[in-house]
């Protein structure tokens, strides 16, 4: 149940509304973004069924084994399913003190729970290659999270003044999420699957796996006032206040200040504005605020215990704990300073509207998890407050109705944007920040280091290929040099670059809609320009190797001169701008209430989603994630970039009564 129950009470004095929903979503896990690549990359003469055994597929046959394996066996000989359940619900009972002053509560419940199974059938590789007759995990994880808000609010009008005030408090509580988590192996019986795991011999073999976890609890207090204000719709003004209280930081640094003020000026109903009838509408906004971050996990400044080792005491083995992770008892909030001044315009009798904003955040204390050494710290990682980082920005955005007569209207709205984020500094003058390697051996794409912006590259820098197809490189002097010569490595970190972009120099959108009588018809374009993409999939499967592996149609074209290994060069990194048709949509609206006084009418439409992108990128799909600290990269193994982009079509009716 989406839409909320309503009573009302002693005319209207007291309401209470209450609302519920359960969803549950049973998920089949067995083929993945890693499966789908394998097929990608699996000689297609490799056959697939078992030639010596033509009802079984071929898993540790021709052409099988190391790196290689059946996707479609790994698929079909295992059973890999979860289910996840969901329970919210909320009550919220307001009062009507008085007029313009009501008073009103809130409580809700999110229940969660999670469970899967995963069976390898006695065929599957994982039990031919491990000696194993079937092996099964079951995991289940369930977490409770509790929220109450209540506050007071004040809303009258005073001939030309507004005034809307609201001061309350919050609470929240989720209770630390509960795990657990069984393997067997060696199973007697097949068929059953996952639903005797007693019956494994690993478990009596002292094999078997089981373990459990529960996390910290976490809570989170606020008390929050606001306060709106208006004249004459011609001067606005809004301040407000949070004091804000979290477990998840030290005890010295649990509550945070955080707050904002901004103000509006309605230029247009100025005196001096009479006479300007072409504009319709005309207001300036300034704002600025400071709000607070606590996203990361739990138990980082609280110690948490786990089972290490089995130490022996008075001659029995007893199990060890110890901490499970590094904590920081020094915790604190980070912080967001943010400025904003915009402004709203509409002109020529509101044919022509739209608003332009340009912002400046600065964010301090960042939360990070980075490097500990070892010891005195049991743990490489530990989480905590460093440096900061500055992002500032703009966006312009214009509506506009070309044409609009009896019969047919043209609406049109285009926007483009564009950020620039900066890391101003991460405590120490050699600070740095490293992604996750794929693989480690090759070494890291990006790097942050104090005064470096988010979506540069570090990579070592293309200078083309000696006789033999080998790479060549430049050095940290700009040398022309071998990657590698003998026993020379020039493939050091030294001689990397700081290259390329991968924040886009203008994010631009063009939505059209167009009304003939009945009839309507959107086509919806974007554009990203003048960013690069690291292409991942290009790097792995771009080149000609000695393996059985299959390869990009780009291994015997663009790259064929190439005989060498992979390295994490700019060679891989290319312009990735395009212009993308992102949906177009045709309906039909039929006016049924002149013959049905229950239905008013239908509409009937076709929408088709990623119909086309024109670019020059030669990777997969040139639209990865912009977002985060390491932009711009089309990692391998990642089922949003390795599946090839395909055209949806949806087929619709829309019911009105």
């Amino acid at each position: 149940m989406k839409e909320p129950c309503r009573y009302r009470m002693w005319d209207g004095v007291a309401e209470l509304s209450m609302k519920a929903q359960f969803r549950q979503a049973d998920r089949d896990k067995r083929n993945g973004s890693y499966t789908f690549q394998k097929a990608i990359e699996l000689n297609p003469t490799i056959p697939l069924w078992d030639p010596s055994n033509p009802s079984d597929y071929n898993v540790d046959g021709v052409g099988m084994g190391g790196n290689s394996w059946n996707p479609v066996a790994d698929i079909e000989y295992k059973d890999y399913s979860a289910k996840d359940q969901w329970f919210l619900g909320d009550a919220t009972l307001k009062i009507n003190l008085m007029k313009g002053l009501s008073v009103q509560g809130t409580m809700g419940l999110d229940m969660r729970q999670h469970q899967y199974y995963l069976y390898y059938n006695q065929k599957h590789r994982e039990s031919v290659t491990s000696s194993k007759r079937g092996k099964a995990t079951h995991e289940f994880s369930k977490s409770l999270n509790k929220s109450f808000e209540a506050y007071a609010n004040y809303m009258r009008e005073f001939g030309e003044h507004f005034v809307d005030a609201v001061a309350g408090y919050s609470f929240y509580e989720n209770e630390g999420t509960e795990s657990f988590e069984m393997t067997n192996a060696n199973f007697t019986v097949d068929g059953i699957g996952p639903w005797d795991m007693s019956a494994g011999t690993d478990l009596s073999d002292g094999q078997a796996s089981m373990a459990s976890n529960k996390n910290p609890r976490q809570r989170l207090l606020s008390f929050f006032g606001r306060a709106n204000y208006s004249y004459a719709d011609k001067y606005m003004a809004t301040v407000s206040y949070r004091r804000e209280g979290s477990s998840k930081f030290g005890k010295n640094n649990r509550w945070g200040n955080f707050w904002s003020v901004s103000g509006g000026w309605r230029i247009s109903r100025e005196n001096f504005m009479e006479g300007i009838d072409w504009i319709n509408d005309l207001k300036l906004r300034v704002g600025y605020g400071v709000t607070g971050n606590n996203d990361f996990g739990s138990g980082y400044t609280v110690r948490t215990y786990k089972s290490n080792d089995m130490y022996p005491t008075n001659g029995i083995w007893q199990p060890g704990y110890g901490s499970t992770k590094n904590i920081n008892p020094d915790l604190k909030w980070e912080e967001k300073k943010e400025l904003n001044i915009g402004l709203d315009y509409s002109v020529l009798n509101n044919r022509i509207f739209g608003k332009f904003d340009w912002y400046h955040r600065r964010v301090d204390d960042m939360l990070f998890e980075v490097a500990a050494p070892v010891p005195p710290m049991v743990y490489t990682t530990v989480m905590k407050n460093i440096g900061s980082l500055t992002n500032t920005g703009w966006e312009f955005e214009i509506t506009g109705v070309p044409f609009q007569g009896r019969e047919f209207t043209w609406t049109s709205t285009a926007r483009i944007s564009h950020n620039t984020t900066k890391i101003k500094n991460l405590g120490d003058s050699d600070s740095f920040m490293l992604p996750s390697a794929m693989p480690a051996s090759m070494g890291y794409e990006q790097k942050l280091v104090n005064g470096s912006k988010i979506g540069q590259f570090w990579l070592f820098k293309y200078a083309g290929l000696d006789e033999n197809g080998k790479w060549l490189i430049y050095d940290k002097d700009n040398n022309v040099v071998p990657a590698k010569d003998g026993s020379v490595n020039n493939l050091v970190d030294a001689n990397k670059h700081w290259v390329g972009n991968a924040i886009p120099k203008a994010i631009i959108s063009w939505e059209n809609n167009f009304r003939y009588r009945n009839f309507d018809l959107g086509i919806n374009l974007r554009s990203w320009l003048d960013y690069d993409v690291f292409s991942e999939i290009i790097l792995y499967h771009g080149l000609q190797t000695n393996s059985q592996e299959n390869v990009l149609k780009i291994a015997y074209t663009d790259n064929a001169a190439i005989n060498d290994t992979r390295i994490t060069s700019d060679y891989f990194l290319s312009d990735a701008s395009f212009l993308k048709i992102d949906a177009v949509s045709l309906g039909y609206t039929l006016n049924t209430g002149k013959w049905n006084k229950y239905l008013t009418r239908a509409r009937f439409y076709v929408t088709a989603r990623d119909l086309y992108t024109w670019t020059r990128y030669k990777g997969y799909n040139p639209e990865v994630s912009i977002n985060g600290l390491y932009p711009g990269v089309e990692y391998v193994r990642n089922a949003t970039n390795m599946y090839p982009q395909t055209t949806r079509w949806t087929f619709g009716l829309q019911l009105t009564f």
